[in-house]
């Protein structure tokens, strides 16, 4: 029988490499990031709704303009909210794979009625904040605000560093959040060696009946 399951994470947690490691173990991945592209891509209601709030629905545009006013991200969130969700439900139910994770930063921002009840677990990936800021720091972000002159790709700074890791909810109430939801946490503090073999233990755990 199939098995959903919650994965969330901060930025530069480590998120992705266990939803890849997921993956090479066989298991669907939904990540909502790809998700919301699908939709920015292809779905006339939410490109009208974007450009009726933001003047465009381009990625590179609406990134910026999320950045310098973080007050649009309810906006955004709000438009995406419902038919993301509904994409979400549609492929779970066509994949075949033993086990179908919900790979979303907010997951845990999810009021509690429209966290499917059929989710059996919530995996929260944590790291904490000065390791995730470290790791930023050695990212190059394609259009980074404030970007270079005539440049798209630019090494993050301390301050994007940090006003990045601002717009995320603390360690703190990610952790509460965690314990509300009864979550189990994957401490990535660690090698990526050793986070692929803690999250190939847990896969294994997944697959059993």
């Amino acid at each position: 029988m199939k098995k959903l399951v919650g994965l969330t994470g901060g930025i530069a947690s480590g998120k992705s490499v266990v939803a890849r490691t997921f993956s090479e173990a066989g298991f669907c991945i939904l990540d909502f990031d790809i998700l919301a592209a699908e939709l920015r891509d292809t779905n006339k209601e939410v490109q009208n709704k974007l450009t009726a709030a933001f003047g465009t629905y381009d990625r590179f545009a609406l990134r910026n303009t999320v950045f310098r006013n973080t007050g649009t991200i309810a906006i955004v969130n709000e438009i995406f909210f419902k038919p993301i969700l509904a994409l979400a439900h549609k492929k779970t139910e066509e994949s075949t794979a033993p086990v179908v994770i919900w790979d979303t930063a907010l997951l845990l921002d999810f009021p509690e009625d429209l966290i499917p009840k059929e989710m059996e677990q919530i995996f929260v990936v944590h790291c904490p904040r000065e390791i995730r800021k470290a790791r930023l720091l050695k990212r190059h972000v394609p259009n980074q605000v404030p970007a270079p002159p005539n440049s798209h790709t630019s090494q993050v700074s301390e301050e994007v560093a940090e006003h990045i890791l601002n717009i995320q909810i603390s360690d703190e109430k990610r952790l509460e959040l965690a314990k509300a939801h009864n979550a189990s946490i994957i401490y990535s503090d660690t090698s990526i060696e050793d986070l692929q073999a803690t999250v190939k233990k847990v896969a294994k755990e997944l697959l059993l009946p």
